[in-house]
């Protein structure tokens, strides 16, 4: 008899860690739901795992939540402390969009001087020399340029995945040196006004191969890209 006796007295304090449970599962529902919202980060796992919900439950499966919540948690820092650890977060920062504050792409080889240029042609009686052109003709600069169509399309579609209306003309400046190298590659002008499509070009042109001429000095040029779409 005695052992019945005491049943009725479990009956009655397990309502109160129902209903402490309930409350606390959806306070913190409520926080996970609300942290994931402000910060798009999946906070409701790391709420649900942590030492605030760990410790609570402990209480509450301990009979010692018989109160309302706040009485579970009160006096307890290690638990308190642990809460705000889990719902004080700092937002990530925002990405803000580039500013393109003009062209400043550029490649310039080493010990190049663009505004000293000598004009000196080779030998004559040079037998390499003589087999060589004395200046690069507009037909072959055209050619090379055309068979890196390719290059330039690939350094204008991979940023128009990033901005679909993208669209532009970039003006280039060009030095080839004799031996048919690019010396400078630089963008003077652009209504693309993508730093980055600009960037992509010039390391690509910088690489580029013009046929060799018979001369001393720099073969300079400029020549523009129209990019749509």
């Amino acid at each position: 008899m005695s052992d019945e006796i005491e049943t009725p007295v479990d009956i009655e304090e397990e309502p109160h860690a129902t209903f402490g449970g309930c409350l606390l599962l959806l306070v913190l529902i409520a926080v996970g739901v609300l942290a994931a919202t402000i910060y798009d980060i999946p906070y409701v796992d790391e709420v649900m795992e942590s030492e605030y919900v760990v410790g609570l439950m402990d209480k509450l499966q301990g009979g010692e939540a018989t109160g309302s919540v706040a009485d579970a948690v009160d006096g307890d820092e290690s638990i308190e402390e642990t809460a705000e650890q889990v719902v004080r977060r700092e937002a990530p920062p925002s990405e803000e969009p580039e500013v393109y504050k003009g062209p400043n792409s550029a490649y310039v080889e080493e010990g190049f001087e663009p505004d000293n240029l000598e004009i000196d042609f080779g030998a004559a009686d040079d037998e390499q020399d003589s087999n060589l052109p004395r200046v690069l003709s507009d037909a072959q600069i055209q050619s090379v340029i055309d068979s890196h169509q390719d290059e330039l399309v690939a350094c204008y579609g991979d940023q128009l995945q990033e901005d679909p209306d993208l669209s532009g003309r970039v003006d280039v400046d060009f030095a080839i040196h004799p031996e048919g190298r690019v010396a400078m590659v630089q963008v003077t002008d652009s209504t693309l006004r993508s730093h980055a499509a600009e960037d992509c070009l010039v390391e690509r042109a910088r690489r580029w191969t013009f046929p060799e001429v018979n001369q001393a000095h720099h073969t300079q040029f400029d020549t523009d890209f129209e990019f749509s779409y």
